[in-house]
């Protein structure tokens, strides 16, 4: 069976105009911007910055059990989440492992399930494991709505440009009108870290607003950034993306705890993650290294104390350059997360050493 391949509705727009996307995994996303890299990471600091996720990972769920159903699957306490709201919350294994942190819309008709790129397949496949008797619907809509996420100190006042909306309550669903289009608007935090927005709608007419965007021209600062800038945001903050949300690693170690209810009832993999939360068994964290002497070829790569003993892995180097070497992400045991340990990559005899900057 042939896989599917996604691309975002305004593709073809942005790439006359001098944007560059590739394919990664099962999803084409913007890996190069007009203006470059370092623009773009002074976008993401000092301006407004748009990140195009129309083709990441979007599932729409209807059926009368719906909310319920998410409810008793996820992490997070949705049993509350009315019409009109939104909230994170993550998708685990029976062994507690993330199989990803996703964005439920509650539209009233219909919810909107808004996830990381190329995970659509594999959460799809995932839901419907579990809908027995269930009047619940999936269907997989990936690249057939457009979506921006959009970061940086001047996002409300761009939010304002475009809708007129002020003081949004987080969490929230808000409609406002474009250039004859409706748009749907959400102020939200991830990670416990910085605020974004998430704007979608239909794709009739989102082509408007990334030209609107794209060739803005007055006094504040817009325009769409690649996803190489997104992944040096994430290092800097120490955010996980794509590489950490796997079922490789837990809500705890992913320090997404934001997502998870410790009050609620029963969820796939909630015996794990409580026990591990009631007896402190967490063994590893997310944590930013500074490199030294290089960076390793192909990640995840393993990391190792002065002893050769399994330390933990690195999953994420930023493209940014830094003063002394390349910043990572990457979880480490926790008996071995003091800041300035030094840890090897691929073994104590290795000349690259990952350096635990921030605990």
């Amino acid at each position: 069976m042939q896989e599917k391949i996604f691309r975002s509705v305004i593709q073809d727009f942005l790439t006359e105009k001098g944007y560059t996307y590739s394919l990664i995994g099962h999803s084409h996303v913007l890996t190069e911007s007009r203006r470059g890299f370092k623009a773009d990471c002074n976008l993401l600091k000092s301006g407004t910055a748009l990140r195009d996720i129309s083709a990441f990972s979007t599932l729409e769920i209807k059926g009368e059990d719906t909310l319920d159903f998410l409810n008793r699957i996820t992490t997070n306490d949705l049993k509350n989440l009315r019409p009109g709201e939104c909230r994170r919350t993550i998708f685990c294994s029976d062994k507690g492992r993330i199989i990803d942190s996703v964005l439920v819309v509650n539209e009233g008709t219909r919810f909107l399930l808004f996830g990381s790129a190329g995970s659509s397949d594999k959460l799809n496949r995932w839901i419907n494991r579990y809908i027995i008797a269930d009047d619940v619907v999936v269907k997989d809509i990936t690249g057939a709505l457009g979506a921006l996420e959009i970061y940086g100190p001047q996002a409300q006042t761009a939010i304002i440009l475009l809708s007129g909306i002020k003081d949004e309550e987080p969490n929230r669903i808000y409609n406002f009108e474009f250039e004859e289009r409706i748009y749907s608007l959400i102020k939200y935090r991830f990670a416990g870290k910085i605020d974004r927005y998430l704007v979608y709608s239909e794709p009739r007419g989102f082509e408007r607003l990334a030209s609107f965007a794209s060739g803005y021209e007055g006094p504040f600062n817009i325009d769409f950034v690649s996803e190489d800038a997104i992944k040096s945001m994430n290092v800097g903050l120490v955010t996980p993306g794509e590489a950490e949300l796997t079922d490789l690693f837990n809500p705890h170690e992913a320090r997404l705890l934001d997502e998870v209810s410790f009050k609620k009832g029963c969820y796939i993999g909630q015996e794990v993650i409580a026990r591990l939360d009631t007896y402190d068994k967490v063994q590893k964290l997310l944590t930013q290294f500074e490199l030294e002497n290089g960076i390793p070829q192909e990640l995840p790569a393993p990391l190792f104390d002065s002893e050769g003993k399994e330390a933990g892995v690195l999953t994420t180097i930023s493209p940014a350059e830094a003063a002394k070497g390349s910043i990572a992400l990457g979880f480490v045991r926790k008996s071995h997360l003091q800041t300035g340990n030094k840890l090897f990559i691929g073994g104590p005899a290795s000349k690259i050493i990952a350096t635990v900057k921030e605990l």
